[in-house]
């Protein structure tokens, strides 16, 4: 997510977009499990749109 690197690093494994939701595979920096950050940055930058 531009603009989020330096607070929500995250590397996508995998990603499959479908018309009624998204499935992703994340890995996440060492230590760091607040996956459910990430998931409200995503739908932040995607629901200003």
């Amino acid at each position: 997510m531009e603009g989020e690197a330096d607070t929500a690093s995250v590397r996508t494994r995998n990603l499959r977009l479908l018309p009624n939701h998204l499935h992703t595979i994340w890995s996440l920096p060492e230590g760091d499990t607040d996956y459910s950050e990430r998931w409200r940055l995503l739908k932040a930058h995607f629901s200003s749109r």
